[in-house]
């Protein structure tokens, strides 16, 4: 029966088209992902342009915009609204108040053109001319107060397309009473120089918007709809915009450019390496049909001798006769074939059997022996000297470490042996006590105090008292370490309902900013003999038992600590 095959029957043939799949596709791919990539290299250079344009005018309006807050503390706190606002409708105001007004108006003329004073039911109570427009007669009063003015709807300005308004509470001076409003229309000229000076990418466009009513505060150069996209069609111009969220003033700020002034020089330079791909395409395929004919023998032997290996015939070798890389591949192919004998061959005397168990498990066995010596010693010098004498209680404290170093010991081949520790129902206040006895001396060595928990009632939880002893006694240590002489370090003991926490606080020298995310991370320590294990293995254990280990700490201002376990039910 004939089998089908959909390639070609020649070697020659196949070499050709692996040419082809390995070769000239990826190139025409290449070609492809050049010609996006250069695309998209100018719109990203564009982009970039663009956010840094922007974040000067930004830093420009929010730089500026703390003078117009002073400008608009003084509308909204100044003696003459209080009146205007607390006294009556027809109340008029004085020669003296309109004359102060009229000094307001005249000096911030040049950043707030206009603002109005409306009482709290939302009548006007006084309202600044419109901005001089040029041939009009400007000796006018600045407003009017009477019944009649005050009936009016709206100030006759109305804000123009370069103007941001601002509406602010206006309360009394004593009592927090609400009086009315002040709304106030600032020139944007005052926030940022509308100018060359704001040195934008070429063709760049900038609007303002309002984000309370979305109104556009420039020109505009596209429909509203498209200036919250990243990219945009206007006028058959493709635009590309970044946009800024301001919190005061609360504008949004938008600069867009078109995007051919920067794609094009990109897109010509993405065709030329198109058509030098295409070339070098096209003389690969010529190159490899030229030799082909020459490779085709000593490739056929290669897969004569890879067939051979296959078969688990690595005896086999290829004749490594031949110019160039086809008699290095033979010398390479035989290489390999006596490389992978010997290997092989070693890996068949192997026992695929792991020793770290085992060597841990004689490590800690080694660790119980010298440990178990050390506790008889110190028993006999113990009992060897009199009860007041002034080394007794440091030998009781030597056994209680050693006792504790035991228990660790027992602790760690149990879970070598089973994978788990017994956790059982015990007083945390105990084991806070113990682990503060431990840790004392160190704190004595570097001139510190430690305050224990005075806490009496009793905090209950489940888990392993040897190895949440050590918990602690990691983080006392670190603590006592931090030291300076004189400071003090406190551990507190506080119950809730569901929780114990643990509190360790010092006022020693703190972790620094840079240092506190990797504080957990194990092997990292700022200290010269550290081994950076201690954090690890305390929160490896909080998360053990269910709870959690926080540290908050500030470079110079000391370390604060807080060991969270779940709440355990007292015993019957």
């Amino acid at each position: 029966m004939t089998r089908l095959t959909l390639l070609p029957a020649s070697f020659r043939a196949r070499f050709l088209l692996v040419v082809v799949g390995a070769a000239v596709v990826p190139l025409v791919l290449i070609g492809i992902w050049l010609t996006r990539s250069v695309v998209r290299a100018g719109e990203e250079l564009l982009r970039s342009e663009l956010d840094q344009s922007l974040q000067r005018v930004a830093a420009s309006v929010e730089s500026r915009w703390a003078y117009r807050s002073g400008d608009l503390v003084l509308l909204t706190h100044n003696e003459v609204a209080q009146r205007l606002l607390t006294g009556g409708l027809l109340q008029a105001l004085t020669a003296e108040d309109s004359r102060y007004l009229d000094e307001l108006v005249a000096s911030l003329a040049g950043s707030i053109p206009s603002f109005e004073y409306r009482d709290t039911a939302g009548r006007l109570r006084w309202s600044s001319p419109p901005p001089p427009v040029a041939g009009t007669d400007t000796s006018s009063p600045a407003a009017r107060s009477d019944a009649s003015d005050m009936r009016l709807p709206r100030s006759a300005a109305s804000p123009s397309s370069s103007t941001l308004t601002v509406q602010l509470p206006i309360d009394a001076a004593f009592g927090h009473v609400a009086l009315g409003t002040l709304t106030a229309r600032i020139d944007l000229s005052s926030l940022m120089a509308i100018d060359a000076s704001l040195r934008l990418p070429n063709g760049a466009r900038l609007q303002v918007v309002q984000r309370d009513g979305g109104q556009s505060l420039l020109p505009s150069f596209a429909p509203d709809s498209m200036l919250h996209r990243t990219r945009f069609t206007a006028n058959s111009v493709d635009w590309l915009a970044v946009h800024r969220t301001l919190r005061s003033p609360e504008i949004d700020l938008i600069l867009a450019a078109p995007l051919d002034a920067y794609v094009r020089p990109f897109e010509r330079v993405a065709g030329i390496g198109v058509i030098t791909l295409a070339i070098v395409a096209l003389l690969a395929l010529v190159l490899s049909a030229v030799l082909t004919a020459r490779l085709t023998a000593s490739i056929e032997r290669l897969a004569a001798a890879a067939d051979a290996v296959a078969g688990g015939d690595l005896t086999h070798r290829v004749d490594e006769r031949g110019a160039g890389e086809v008699g290095r591949v033979a010398a390479a192919f035989n290489s390999m074939t006596e490389s992978l004998r010997r290997t092989l061959a070693e890996l068949s005397k192997r026992q695929a059997l792991a020793a770290a168990g085992e060597f841990a498990a004689s490590l800690a066995h080694e660790v119980r022996n010298g440990l178990t010596a050390v506790r008889v010693d110190l028993q006999r010098a113990q009992e060897k000297i009199a009860e007041n004498a002034p080394g007794r209680p440091l030998i009781a404290r030597s056994l209680e470490n050693v006792q504790r170093l035991d228990e660790t010991v027992s602790a760690s081949l149990r879970v070598a042996r089973n994978g788990r520790s017994p956790h059982r129902r015990l007083d945390l206040g105990l084991v806070v006590a113990a682990a503060a006895q431990s840790a004392e001396s160190t704190f004595v060595a570097h001139g510190a105090t430690l305050v224990p928990s005075t806490g009496s009632a009793p905090a209950w939880v489940l888990g392993d008292g040897i190895a949440i002893q050590q918990l602690l006694l990691n983080l006392l240590l670190n603590s006592a370490q931090a030291m300076r002489p004189g400071d003090r370090a406190s551990v507190s003991l506080e119950v809730d309902a569901s929780d114990v926490r643990i509190v360790v606080a010092d006022t020693g020298a703190g972790i620094a900013a840079e240092d506190l995310p990797h504080v957990f991370d194990p092997f990292f320590s700022t200290k010269v003999d550290g081994t950076g294990l201690g954090l690890p293995i305390a929160r490896q254990i909080a998360t053990a038992h269910g709870g959690s280990l926080r540290i908050e700490s500030v470079g110079g201002d000391g370390t604060r600590v807080e060991v969270r376990l779940p709440r355990a039910a007292a015993p019957s």
